[in-house]
């Protein structure tokens, strides 16, 4: 990840930093919590998979401290040349993260995909802080709770941070963001305080307006 480190006097002791790896099969509602984040759409919300083909930041940047989100195109067995660059690409940011954050579709028990995903995070574990984030939890029946977080907690590392939440309704976003925040390292500002995407707003426009008619992403 390239690092334009800002000099800024006003930086605050304790000031914390750093880049978050967004990583996720497709359509488990990584685009919808990137944008929940931001308060903005950055990310393109969709029906379709595979939509968010290159790597994409959102940069959250408070008085005392920068989050660097790096919105990965969704880990999949690739079929084709696209699907190939789209996994080398994800595979590169998570590598250089110094968190990653694993969202996955709770109201779905894990699959062999997700398995196999969890056991190439596994080893990472002891390189960046690995975070098991449980989306659509409004999704879920009250006695499938349990056993659900339960199916996916065993997938990782035993202590691993983890969090049932909803990016659609918003239950426990705030309580995620914390928990990403208090896992960074002190460190600068790497991206002007008013600067919140480095996605081409022309990007942008091509390839998100006609997907922002749905608010989330498909279940």
């Amino acid at each position: 990840m390239n690092q334009h480190i800002i000099p800024e006097d006003d930086i605050p002791e304790g000031h914390r930093s750093g880049f978050v790896a967004v990583i996720g099969r497709p359509n488990v509602g990584k685009s919808t919590l990137m944008n929940a984040f931001l308060g903005q759409k950055v990310a393109i919300v969709t029906p379709r998979p595979q939509t968010t083909r290159t790597a994409q930041l959102g940069i959250i940047t408070e008085p005392d401290y920068q989050i660097v989100f790096v919105d990965t195109p969704g880990l999949m067995q690739p079929r084709h040349k696209l699907d190939e660059f789209m996994l080398e690409t994800a595979t590169e940011q998570y590598l250089d993260a110094d968190v990653i954050l694993w969202l996955v579709d709770g109201s779905a028990s894990p699959d062999e995909e997700e398995i196999d995903i969890a056991g190439n995070l596994r080893p990472l574990a002891e390189k960046a802080h690995l975070i098991l984030a449980i989306n659509k939890s409004d999704l879920l029946d009250p006695e499938a709770v349990i056993p659900r977080t339960d199916a996916y907690r065993a997938l990782l590392p035993e202590g691993t941070d983890w969090l049932l939440f909803s990016a659609v309704t918003g239950l426990g976003v705030g309580a995620l963001l914390e928990m990403i925040l208090n896992a960074l390292p002190e460190g600068p500002r790497y991206y002007p305080t008013d600067q919140v995407t480095d996605t081409y707003m022309r990007d942008l426009a091509a390839g998100a307006l006609p997907a922002w008619d749905n608010e989330e992403d498909a279940p």
